[in-house]
């Protein structure tokens, strides 16, 4: 039970890091696009976040690159671990990219944004999960 907990945590934890602080934003992720999904990432980011307009676009042609890449994932009917595994690999890859256009004291803040949410998530798991016991 302890793995399946896990690897549910892991799932909804990465599809929101992907969508970073999506559960703040009046967007539906089945229903929005990729440039939905990439102009609120971006929006969010550059609230928390300082940095200049050269950066920001970067950062929205990165995600706008990812949401797309994840589209198909999102829309599949592949099992919860295989989008688990595929979701990871793609967020491995734009973290990579991103780290690239932010210093390092930028980057340490979107991390610090990736665990906040994962913790978020946990949080609204064991809340629900408790209310149905």
């Amino acid at each position: 039970m302890k793995s399946i907990f896990k690897i549910l945590i892991g799932i909804i934890g990465l599809f929101l890091a992907t969508n970073v602080f999506a559960q703040d934003a009046d967007l539906d992720l089945a229903s929005s696009t990729p440039e939905e999904r990439a102009q609120m990432q971006t929006d969010k980011l550059a609230e928390k976040i300082t940095m200049d307009d050269d950066q920001k676009e970067q950062l929205y042609a990165i995600n706008l690159k990812y949401a797309e890449e994840i589209q198909p994932v999102l829309e599949s009917d592949q099992s919860k671990i295989s989008k688990l595994q595929e979701v990871k690999s793609i967020n491995k890859d734009k973290d990579e990219e991103i780290k690239e256009i932010f210093n390092e004291e930028q980057y340490a803040a979107y991390e610090e944004m990736k665990k906040e949410v994962r913790k978020d998530v946990k949080q609204r798991y064991r809340s629900r999960r408790g209310s149905l016991n």
